[in-house]
């Protein structure tokens, strides 16, 4: 049986910008090339573009970054999304390496 976890956005952004609970982040994305399915809502896409503004606006990160980071999301989450449920993660997205502030 696949395993599904619902990931929220604090879960998305960690994978994007290293934090405190990133490396086990890492191994959860590394487990979509295994099989395991993430669940994200709908909105997360927009929620993670508010996070990168805010690190843009107050916490100095370059715009050209969140930028680059916000593209890779959505290309990740197109292919993925393109795939069929059981389908495993785009495995430029499992390891691709993380931004550090």
């Amino acid at each position: 049986m696949t395993e599904q976890y619902v990931v929220d956005t604090s879960v998305v952004m960690q994978r994007l910008i290293v934090e405190v609970n990133t490396s086990q982040v890492r191994r959860l994305f590394a487990e979509m090339t295994q099989g395991t399915v993430l669940v994200v809502p709908e909105f997360c896409l927009l929620e993670c573009a508010n996070v990168l503004w805010k690190q843009v606006r107050f916490q100095g990160m370059p715009q050209s970054t969140a930028e680059h980071l916000l593209i890779d999301f959505v290309i990740a989450a197109a292919n993925y999304a393109s795939q069929s449920i059981h389908a495993s993660c785009p495995s430029n997205w499992a390891s691709k390496s993380t931004t550090h502030l």
